[in-house]
């Protein structure tokens, strides 16, 4: 059993997502196990004004009713995923030395609570995956306020420094990919590796 000690601020979170119609799309174009990420906040930052008693996660998901940018429990949101196959991406210490984490969290928090998103950028999110139709630039038109789950990471990375990063083109499959990490330890579910991790 993973407890908070186990994580560290940075790390990346990659959920094999459920089984809702949007996570077998997500599966079945992408071919990957991975359908959502998110990023562990440092315990510091106060999340609704109030100190974390507990690791949080920032990730831009539906839950509960409310959808885009959000600060969720890791450990609730660990419990309640519909896929049990849960991944911490650690990040290797030359990379975690190289961000610029200030600007990490100011960006962080800047996007809580007020970036969203809608069916159509949910629909564009999936089309960017799918053969023949993919590269039809309709599906290529980035809002800076509609991020879902990778492309929210990616950003969070920019923020911090990290080049060559193209969030509106960034899907989860393609945050494990990154050649940023020390590590990858499933935390949760049937054993099962994350395809061409930690390979680009």
């Amino acid at each position: 059993m993973t407890t908070d000690a186990d994580f560290q601020s940075g790390d990346i979170i990659a959920f094999g997502g459920g089984n809702d119609p949007l996570d077998f799309l997500i599966k079945l174009f992408s071919h990957s196990k991975v359908t959502h990420c998110g990023m562990v906040i440092p315990q510091s930052l106060n999340v609704d004004g109030k100190p974390q008693t507990e690791r949080h996660i920032i990730e831009s998901t539906i839950l509960n009713g409310v959808n885009g940018v959000q600060i969720n429990p890791l450990a609730q949101r660990i419990a309640t995923c519909g896929d049990p196959r849960i991944w911490n991406l650690q990040l290797s210490h030359a990379v975690y030395e190289f961000l610029d984490w200030d600007a990490v969290w100011s960006f962080a928090m800047g996007r809580a609570g007020r970036d969203k998103y809608n069916v159509l950028e949910l629909g564009a999110y999936v089309m960017r995956d799918v053969p023949l139709v993919q590269d039809l630039p309709i599906w290529y038109k980035p809002n800076s306020h509609e991020e879902v789950c990778s492309e929210l990471v990616a950003e969070l990375l920019a923020a911090g420094g990290l080049p060559g990063l193209r969030p509106y083109e960034t899907s989860p499959q393609a945050i494990a990919e990154l050649r940023i990490y020390a590590d990858c330890l499933q935390v949760a579910g049937k054993p099962a590796t994350i395809r061409r991790f930690n390979s680009q």
